[in-house]
């Protein structure tokens, strides 16, 4: 059966999608043939548009202006594919689009207004402040209230780091990656540095599953290594997937997930998380975005499990399941480690694994660097 013949497309009409990766870009082009749509992929640049493609598929530039008003012109339906994605969405949307989560999110995209929405709806999430003045113990966690990836996240020890820390909060920002962000996609919005309660235990970036307002499965992939840099106190470098941790991890946090489908009127699709498992196992959730996960996540869960969530985005967003039809994956799991480092560094040797792709460049907070997949040794 061909995989078109698997996806029973239910879309009309026209459909944008924000910076796709380059493996959904293929999956698009090769459906544009199927059904009665028009679909638009909003890229970063030229470099970023394929070749030799014709059909349906139409590519514009995430500044091209002209491209970008006919769009907002006009009624589209919209599935984010990056984190800047949703930045992205934010602005330039229109009240006609519709978008795969409850639009109320972008308004919570400064991380105090989050944490607030969370406390609103019972989610568990960290205690925070926005006043040295008023914290209460040490250690805690400074980051930005606008911020991408983890860039001047840092840990504070005592009242004098989160004074020097809020005191130096406008220059680090604007000598950070964040600034080209913040100017480009929340002009309107001034930057303000929020300190939040240290959560010990487990930490998890977790794509999820979502049919129905429920989330269906849940991949939790620990975070195993990280490193500080100047730029963060929390560079993660090594993730693992367990089958045995991530079942028990999905379990424990399967009620936090369905409060967040139901919270933030999550259609069908793949989303992602970050909490942590407190020591006596309290999942308290740190981080959510409606969108795909990172490609380097998705291919832990995908050597793992079987799955390809990148293409699961793409496929949730252009059918209907039919009731009590979940998609069956695969029962068998693979234990996957995925280690990030910087260039010419050589790979440490992971005693009872084995390398499962070939070494491939990566971007994590603008800087290029190397991450391979180590599998679990029968």
């Amino acid at each position: 059966m061909s995989l078109t013949e698997r996806i029973p497309l239910k879309m009309a009409g026209k459909l944008l999608i924000i910076f796709p990766s380059p493996e959904q870009i293929s999956l698009l082009c090769y459906l544009q043939a199927h059904g009665d749509y028009e679909i638009y992929a909003v890229l970063h640049g030229k470099d970023d548009m394929p070749e030799g493609q014709e059909g349906r598929v139409k590519f514009i530039c995430c500044d091209d202006s002209d491209s970008i008003r006919c769009l907002q012109e006009s009624s589209v339906q919209v599935l984010c594919c990056h984190e800047e994605a949703v930045f992205w969405a934010g602005k330039y949307r229109s009240e006609s689009w519709s978008f795969r989560f409850g639009t109320e999110y972008f308004t919570l995209l400064e991380k105090n207004a989050f944490k607030a929405f969370c406390e609103r709806h019972a989610i568990p999430s960290a205690r925070y402040t926005l006043s040295t003045e008023d914290i209460s113990d040490f250690p805690v966690i400074a980051k930005p209230s606008i911020g991408f990836g983890s860039i001047c996240v840092h840990n504070i020890r005592c009242i004098s780091d989160a004074e020097s820390y809020a005191e130096n909060f406008d220059a680090m920002i604007r000598a950070s990656g964040i600034y080209s962000y913040q100017d480009e996609y929340f002009a309107d919005k001034i930057n303000i540095p929020v300190f939040e309660e240290v959560i010990l235990g487990k930490f998890y970036r977790t794509p999820f599953i979502v049919e129905g307002r429920k989330s269906i499965r849940i991949f939790p992939v620990r975070g195993i290594t990280k490193r500080e840099r100047c730029s963060t106190d929390f560079n993660w470098i090594e993730f693992g997937y367990s089958p045995e941790d991530s079942a028990r991890a999905a379990k424990l946090t399967k009620g936090l997930h369905d409060s967040l489908a139901s919270a933030l009127s999550l259609e069908d699709g793949v989303y992602i998380s970050e909490f942590i498992l407190t020591d006596d196992e309290r999942p308290v959730l740190l981080e959510f975005s409606p969108r795909q996960p990172s490609s380097r996540i998705s291919r832990v869960v995908y050597f793992a499990e079987g799955i390809d969530l990148e293409h699961e985005a793409v496929m949730y967003f252009l059918r209907t399941p039919r009731k009590g039809s979940s998609r069956k994956f695969r029962g068998v799991s693979s234990d996957i480690r995925l280690r990030l480092q910087s260039s010419g560094i050589r790979f440490p040797e992971l005693k009872g694994y084995e390398e499962i792709q070939g070494t491939a460049e990566v971007s994590v907070h603008r800087e290029n660097i190397q991450c391979k997949y180590f599998r679990k040794q029968a």
